[in-house]
């Protein structure tokens, strides 16, 4: 998976050295007792019917204090595009969401990597580590609601539904929604 994303952006391959080096160590990379690092997956969930345009949904995570994406760790087993979906059902309690067709041009490529630093957390045992974090797009479907958001509230503060094209969105989410614009190519019926 991560040779068809660096085919599709070899400009990364720098980038995403540590990802490609975990990956030649071997270990259960997918496990998040590996350090110094392991996989996540998360999901970018756009609604492509908003009133102002095409608005992604952000979480305000309590435990990071700061908005992102749904999105967490691998169970036992489970492969990045599943984990992000159950991350969004279980986060967001949306079921319903519809994986983006740019998935199935690209041969389940995910749509972004991204590689960010976790601090310490001695309650969980962990020491400062990284999420080396697999992104796919997923749609609301048409006519969905993105008022059925049910929040996880153990682990996130709130949620906004933000601009796509807008301001006021997570610096450290410019490139991953670079890359949903492109896929969406403007249209409010990417389906």
């Amino acid at each position: 998976m991560t040779d068809r994303y660096l085919a599709l952006h070899p400009n990364e391959a720098s980038r995403l050295a540590a990802l490609v080096d975990l990956l030649d160590a071997g270990g259960d990379v997918a496990s998040r007792r590996h350090m110094p690092g392991h996989l996540t997956a998360s999901a970018l969930i756009v609604d492509p019917e908003a009133a102002d345009g095409p608005a992604v949904l952000l979480i305000h995570h309590k435990g990071l204090g700061k908005w992102l994406q749904p999105g967490g760790h691998l169970d036992p087993g489970e492969v990045p595009i599943d984990a992000a979906r159950r991350e969004a059902a279980e986060e967001v309690g949306l079921t319903d969401l519809v994986l983006h067709p740019w998935h199935a041009a690209h041969g389940g490529a995910p749509i972004d990597v991204d590689i960010h630093p976790i601090p310490a957390n001695p309650k969980k045992g962990e020491p400062t580590h990284f999420h080396h974090d697999f992104r796919y797009l997923f749609l609301v479907p048409p006519g969905g609601a993105p008022g059925n958001v049910r929040l996880a509230v153990d682990e996130v503060a709130g949620h906004r539904w933000a601009p796509l094209n807008g301001p006021n969105l997570p610096d450290d989410l410019d490139l991953a929604l670079s890359k949903v614009r492109d896929a969406m190519g403007g249209s409010r019926d990417p389906f």
